[in-house]
């Protein structure tokens, strides 16, 4: 099956409850890919190619509807460093030590003051040091500050 674009909620019909639903999980980092090929989880081989000026996927698009099936995304856990600031200097250290290293950052679906960045033990030992608030967690990588996920460099 070939996915070409994520679809609108409004393009589905009420009788959504008969169809059967599938999940494509992807990584946090395979959201802003434009070609990716996965296996649902019913074993459904799917073949992603987004246009290049499309919008990232993100936690539960809906990409493919037929009569008899609703086909989502759903973002896997992964292990990540959970820092929880206390004040705007708290903030703006984390931001330029994170942005720093290149590092995404991502804001928790829980706690408007906590951010998460995908687990690295570097990163890990410097937060210890300068905050108290550093933990290693499992978490969903949803919530992503700006388009910080896209490649660039220097």
């Amino acid at each position: 099956m070939l996915i070409e674009k994520i679809i609108d909620l409004t393009e589905i019909n009420d009788n959504s409850s008969s169809r059967k639903k599938d999940t494509v999980f992807l990584e946090w980092y395979e959201l802003a890919k434009k070609v990716l090929r996965k296996t649902s989880q019913y074993g459904l081989d799917v073949g992603i190619k987004l246009p290049l000026d499309s919008r990232h996927l993100r936690d539960g698009d809906i990409i493919f509807v037929s009569d008899d099936l609703i086909l989502t995304v759903s973002v896997n856990l992964c292990k990540c460093l959970s820092i929880i600031w206390n004040n705007p200097f708290e903030l703006a250290k984390i931001s330029y030590e994170t942005g720093n290293r290149h590092a995404p950052l991502f804001i928790s679906q829980n706690n408007e003051r906590e951010l998460l960045i995908p687990y690295d033990p570097i990163i890990f030992d410097l937060f210890k040091k300068q905050f108290c608030h550093v933990t290693e967690v499992e978490s969903r990588l949803t919530r992503p500050l700006s388009s910080n996920i896209a490649a660039h460099s220097h």
